[in-house]
């Protein structure tokens, strides 16, 4: 994980009087071995103490939709603990839907909710029959989340947020054979829109996944296959998901081409928090 906004700790923040402090987190939930500062913050070594807070939200850049804050009370916390791994007495939940508009005790800290994490090597069993585990490696075809929350510091009232739109472009280089070419966040996102622009030489067929959560210790992530397009040489296609991906964690993209063949293949995704509705929609591209 590395701390985005470390030029200006909270202790600053205060002292110029700052109503809100705002924290990005980037590698956040990926629970590589000894990595514990991509699932807790601030770690020691960060020097920066979070105080007491008048409430906090997920921000509007976040690619995460829960986080636990944990505060410090005036009373003795006992090891009592409700499911998932909640204690009630110094945690409380956090997501886009349901910020925190109360004031909590400090020191701070903020803890990975355990069914928003994923490994480092991101391994899921790949909706193709074959039954095995596939890897998309954060900083190879895989995009690990962001987590941007906003403290406030000051009395506030907060109100839910609907995130800023996710969007991703670039270009695949598509070569003969099945390949997974993207993997990227959706956390809770309610609808999507993929537009893909073919420049040839040749047609491809693309498939869309979805990847579920899992334990990360006995239950893999499934991914289950939302649809598949081909798109051919010159062609256009765009398509709007709704209620599908809601429960989804992670969008995959994968691609085919004919042997002996390949195709430059454009592509751009956003996905915002606007409710997409209960069932896929498909738009055609325009003629």
């Amino acid at each position: 994980m590395a701390w985005l906004s470390s030029v200006l700790n909270p202790q600053l923040a205060i002292e110029r009087g700052w109503t809100t402090w705002d924290v990005y987190l980037s590698n956040w939930g990926v629970t590589s071995v000894g990595d514990v500062n991509s699932t807790l913050f601030p770690s020691p070594a960060t020097q920066a103490s979070i105080p007491s807070i008048n409430g906090v939200a997920i921000g509007p850049f976040s690619d995460i939709d829960r986080v636990k804050i944990q505060f410090t009370p005036n009373i003795e916390v006992t090891q009592g603990s409700i499911v998932p791994n909640l204690n009630f007495v110094n945690e409380k939940l956090c997501s886009v839907e349901s910020p925190i508009t109360y004031p909590l005790g400090g020191p701070i800290t903020v803890a990975a909710d355990v069914n928003a994490q994923t490994t480092g090597t991101g391994l899921f069993l790949a909706d193709d029959g074959s039954a095995t585990a596939t890897s998309y490696g954060f900083g190879g075809v895989g995009n690990a989340a962001v987590l941007h929350l906003v403290f406030f510091l000051q009395a506030a009232v907060v109100q839910p947020l609907r995130r800023y739109p996710y969007n991703n472009a670039g270009v695949l280089s598509a070569t003969a054979g099945t390949a997974l070419m993207r993997v990227l966040p959706i956390m809770g996102r309610k609808q999507a829109r993929l537009t893909f622009n073919n420049a040839g030489p040749n047609s491809v067929t693309v498939r869309i996944g979805l990847i579920g959560p899992s334990d990360r210790v006995n239950i893999r992530a499934l991914e289950t296959t939302l649809t598949t397009l081909t798109v051919a040489n010159n062609a256009i296609e765009s398509f709007t998901f709704g209620g599908d991906i809601h429960d989804t964690q992670y969008l995959s993209i994968w691609t085919t081409v004919a042997a002996l063949e390949s195709a430059a293949l454009f592509y751009n995704f956003e996905w915002t928090d606007l409710p997409g509705g209960g069932c896929t929609c498909i738009t055609a591209p325009p003629t």
